[in-house]
């Protein structure tokens, strides 16, 4: 049953609409470029209250059972929320069992659902072709959303099966009181071959006309091969097709239609094409508008208008320098693609990417605006943090607001070199630039109107310590909808009247058990002896076993990535065993600036080696943390830097665990170029430093592996080879049972690289089973060491 609602008094947000607290990011609407600045965040302090420490102990140590941290690991019960564009309704999700409703109801009467809706199960929405899943994939729903005042919009992971492949995806509409509902599109509605075979008009005018080519490809053999596939679809020949031509493909809502409140915008894409259509959301009536063609060594920004405004080489076979380019003129020019640095008056403004300015001082872009020539783009080039700024690409002059912190990255890039999230937020109703997003200690934004700052500034002072998303608002900016959480809170969707001043805690997104809640969690910021500061959360289980508490530092997947700011299933499956958790945002941590992410001296592992000790250190100073009894654990490359910072200080930690870990970042490079071609592992190159790398340390380091290890890996699909990280991964098993070092070997499944519930809890219940046989004593007796699991 969903929780009552709860209100926050009137005085507590008698501030709303005026008042924005110090130490909040701060924003005034200005013209031209006058630079928004934020303030630097204040440290936040660990003080503890009496009852903070009065911690319960876990009975005596036993097997885990198989289900114990299941409810970590499953969907939430409410993963999904809408307010509609009058204020007057809100939309959530509700999973019972197999099956995820939607309810609808009017904000102002919450006791009366208007409508429960069954919007998918576990049984269409499990794909049918993968042979060897064990578990049922959930019901979820990717985007929800109100199109006018009383019709909604819900796009779920239905499963469509064909004799030819899975494709999952489906846009339906229904009334608010769960009348007329209506499916929209399915991936059939979209596959090329649907597409073509209802475009009616002739071959060489709208046909060819609307197609828009990438750098790369050749549009004359595009043309043709379009050609043919639209004269096989017309005489229903559609067997005979390419199977990228034929195979239904994934529609996503991308916008709502200007102009037009009964249609709205869907993309959709394969490997090689992007299509573009406009639906009724009453009849479900297409529009189909251009399909592009995009080589698959390029990752692409889309513009507003929904097609490909910008590309960027993303392969290690392109050569380096990669430069962005940029559609020189309309969004249906062919073949008119300009380099961005030349477009700029700036001249310092470095709009490339390499190994060598990946991690320091470079611009790319992140977006753009409603009119398709203002781009919007991330730079530190002159300066420590990431601002944000504009750029007319058609005089190639300034444009529109720069939004600057002298200590936040605003901007994060991804491993393709543009932005990880994009930032950027629209307002619905007037298609304007409202505000990005950032994360520091936690996710926040800065807003471009008042009464938006206003009320995340007021959220986060009532609410402190809690990532605050505005997710909407009405078009009368009188009702908004906010989603809070953090890395130990699953959270609740608020409603926030701004004229009765108050906040509406409306429904919780998950109802966890008091025992699987820890005690308490902090983010913290603490000084560096190396300089600087390190940041970071800390989190005190609910019971322990022991005390002083034993510690587990989790090493982020990738070593530059920041402190996840939302709810982490692992991180309180640990709290739950009875271990405090720490994860810090070390030396070379995006977020903080350049001089936190490129410090000078020793390669990145000794560094963020020293990182964890300084804050392991500073920690048990105020916290009761035992700092003899430390685990580390890893995936990825953080479980290359947990194995190697126990193999650099085994006199500080008593165990470690590697999940999927890159073992051999040599191998990993260069298996990476052969098999995907992606770029990032050859971007990353500089992070890890060539003499790192070619020193294989894991492997041929004199100092030995001393402390216990549990490597798990994923062989991949069965009947196949083994991946080389799985082989590497099993080496240096072999190697740490050579150093007469204890270490445990298993296999990962199918279902926990689906990140399935099940397998998720499992691996944790080993987990848990390995940290209680290592840390709870000196002595360790574990027999004869041994290698499990098979090739």
């Amino acid at each position: 049953m969903r929780r009552s609602p709860r209100h926050f008094s009137a005085l507590a947000l008698l501030g709303l609409l005026t008042a924005v607290p110090a130490s909040a990011a701060s924003a005034t609407p200005s013209t031209g470029t006058t630079p928004i600045a934020t303030p630097a965040p204040d440290a936040p302090a660990l003080t503890l209250s009496a009852s903070d420490l009065a911690i319960a102990e876990i009975p005596a140590i036993g097997t885990a059972s198989t289900t114990r941290f299941n409810n970590l690991f499953r969907p939430f019960r409410t993963e999904a929320a809408a307010l509609s564009p009058d204020g007057q309704r809100l939309a959530y999700s509700l999973r019972e069992g197999d099956n995820l409703y939607v309810i609808t109801v009017k904000i102002d009467d919450p006791s009366r659902p208007l409508a429960r809706i069954l919007a998918g199960t576990t049984r269409t929405s499990t794909p049918f072709m993968e042979v060897h899943a064990s578990e049922k994939t959930p019901a979820r729903i990717r985007w929800m959303g109100w199109a006018t005042a009383d019709r909604l919009l819900i796009e779920t992971n239905a499963n469509l099966v064909t004799d030819l492949t899975n494709t999952s995806g489906g846009i339906f509409a229904v009334n608010a009181d769960g009348s007329n509902p209506r499916t929209l599109v399915t991936p059939r509605d979209v596959s090329l071959a649907a597409s073509l075979s209802r475009d009616t008009a002739p071959i060489p005018s709208s046909f060819s006309d609307s197609r828009i080519y990438t750098p790369d490809i050749d549009p004359v053999e595009a043309r043709k091969a379009e050609a043919n596939a639209f004269a096989a679809t017309t005489y229903g020949l559609d067997n005979d097709l390419p199977t990228d031509l034929r195979s239904p493909r994934t529609p996503t809502f991308f916008d709502y239609a200007p102009g037009e409140p009964d249609w709205i915008i869907i993309r959709t894409s394969d490997p090689r094409h992007y299509g573009l259509y406009r639906v009724n959301i009453a009849t479900g009536q297409f529009r189909y508008g251009p399909t592009e063609n995009v080589s698959g060594d390029y990752a692409t920004l889309i513009n507003r208008q929904g097609v490909v405004g910008g590309v960027v080489p993303n392969s290690s076979r392109s050569a380096f320098p990669h430069t962005f380019q940029v559609a020189k003129a309309s969004p249906l020019s062919l073949g008119r693609w300009l380099k961005l640095s030349a477009l700029t008056s700036d001249t310092a403004t470095d709009f490339t990417l390499s190994p060598d300015n990946f991690f320091g001082q470079r611009s790319f872009p992140i977006g753009f605006d409603e009119n398709p020539h203002l781009l919007y783009y991330a730079t530190n080039v002159g300066r420590d943090t990431y601002a944000i700024r504009g750029l007319d690409l058609k005089t190639g002059l300034p444009a529109g607001r720069t939004i600057e912190s002298t200590a936040i990255d605003l901007a994060t890039p991804g491993p393709d070199g543009l932005p990880a999230v994009n930032p950027l937020v629209f307002d619905r109703h007037t298609r304007s630039l409202a505000g990005i997003r950032y994360q520091a200690s936690i996710r926040s934004a800065i807003w471009l109107r008042p009464d938006l700052q206003d009320i995340q500034a007021s959220l986060e002072k009532i609410l402190p310590g809690r990532s605050i998303d505005i997710l909407e608002w009405d078009k009368s900016a009188t009702r908004y909808l906010a989603l809070v959480r953090g890395p130990t809170e699953p959270g609740s969707f608020y409603i926030v009247d701004r004229t009765a001043r108050r906040a509406l805690e409306f429904v919780r997104r998950s109802e966890l058990p008091a025992a699987s809640e820890p005690r308490f969690s902090r983010h913290f910021s603490i000084e560096n002896p190396a300089g600087g500061q390190l940041t970071g959360f800390v989190v005190i289980p609910n019971a322990v076993r022991q005390k002083p508490i034993p510690t587990v530092v989790i090493c982020a997947d990738e070593p530059w990535q920041q402190a996840p700011a939302e709810f982490d299933g692992e991180i309180n499956a640990l709290a739950q065993m009875g271990f405090a958790v720490v994860q810090i945002n070390p030396r070379g941590t995006w977020g903080f600036g350049t001089r936190h992410r490129s410090p000078s001296g020793a390669p990145f592992d000794e560094i963020q080696t020293a990182d964890i000790v300084a804050t392991i250190d500073a920690l048990a100073k105020t916290l009761p943390l035992h700092r003899a009894r430390v685990a580390l654990m890893g995936r990825g490359r953080g479980g290359f830097l947990a194995l190697r910072a126990a193999q650099l200080r085994p006199d500080r930690f008593r165990c470690v665990i590697g999940l999927d870990p890159t073992v051999n970042l040599s191998s990993w490079i260069n298996y990476t170029r052969w098999t995907t071609s992606d770029s990032a592992p050859a971007l990353a190159r500089a992070f890890f430093s060539p003499r790192l790398i070619d020193a294989n340390p894991l492997f041929k380091d004199d100092r030995p592996h001393k402390c216990p290890a549990f490597i798990l890996a994923y062989r991949g699909n069965e009947g196949g080879s083994p991946t080389q990280m799985y082989l590497d991964a099993r080496s240096l098993a072999r190697a740490i049972e050579n150093d007469g070092t204890p270490v445990q070997f298993k296999n990962l499944t199918f279902d926990y690289s689906r990140h399935m519930p099940e397998a998720r809890s499992d691996t944790m219940r080993h987990i848990e089973d390995f940290l209680n046989l290592n840390i709870y004593t000196h002595d360790v007796q574990m027999g004869d060491a041994k290698i499990t699991g098979t090739w």
